[in-house]
C-alpha cells in the first residue's frame, strides 16, 4: 500500500506532503529496489490485469463459500466486496470452539486471526474470518 498527500492540503501555512516526506525519510530509509520494481510493474497495463483477475478469483470462491454458508444456515457478513466473510460465533462459543464445530459438522475450515488480548473486546474473540483460498480450498456441497 502506499499514502498519499494532497500538495493543497496545509496546515497553519505547513504543506503536510513535504512534512509526510520528512517523516518518512527520518523514520524510513526507503524500499529495495526489488520492492520498487514489484510495486512499478503491479502498476503497469499487465499487473492491473493480474491482479483484477486475481481479485476475480478469490470473489468467485467468496461467493461459493457464500452460498454453502446460506445453505447451511450459518450467519455471515461479506464475501461480497471482498474474498473475507465473517462469522459470528453462536451461543457465546469461543473462536476455537466455533472453528472445530465447523470443520467437524460442514468441513469448512475457517480462520482464526490473533490479534493481542489487550485489543479484544468481548466479541471479537468470537469472530473468526474465513478467507476464499485457492480452490482446493472451497468447501465441499456437503
Amino acid at each position: 500500500g502506499w499514502t498519499v498527500v494532497p500538495d493543497g492540503l496545509e496546515v497553519n501555512g505547513v504543506k503536510l506532503s513535504k512534512f509526510w516526506a520528512r517523516r518518512q525519510a527520518t523514520k524510513f530509509n526507503g524500499v529495495s529496489y526489488v520492492t520498487q520494481r514489484g510495486a512499478a510493474a503491479s502498476l503497469s497495463g499487465q499487473g492491473l490485469e493480474d491482479c483484477k483477475a486475481n481479485i476475480a478469483y478469490y470473489k468467485r470462491n467468496a461467493s461459493a463459500i457464500a452460498e454453502v454458508f446460506t445453505e447451511k444456515g450459518i450467519y455471515f457478513t461479506g464475501g461480497v466486496n471482498s474474498p473475507y466473510i465473517w462469522l459470528r460465533c453462536p451461543d457465546n462459543m469461543g473462536g476455537w470452539e466455533f472453528f472445530d464445530s465447523i470443520l467437524n459438522r460442514f468441513g469448512i475450515h475457517t480462520v482464526l486471526y490473533a490479534m493481542p488480548t489487550s485489543l479484544w473486546t468481548p466479541t471479537s474473540r468470537n469472530r473468526p474470518k474465513g478467507a476464499a483460498c485457492g480452490a482446493g480450498a472451497l468447501p465441499p456441497r456437503c
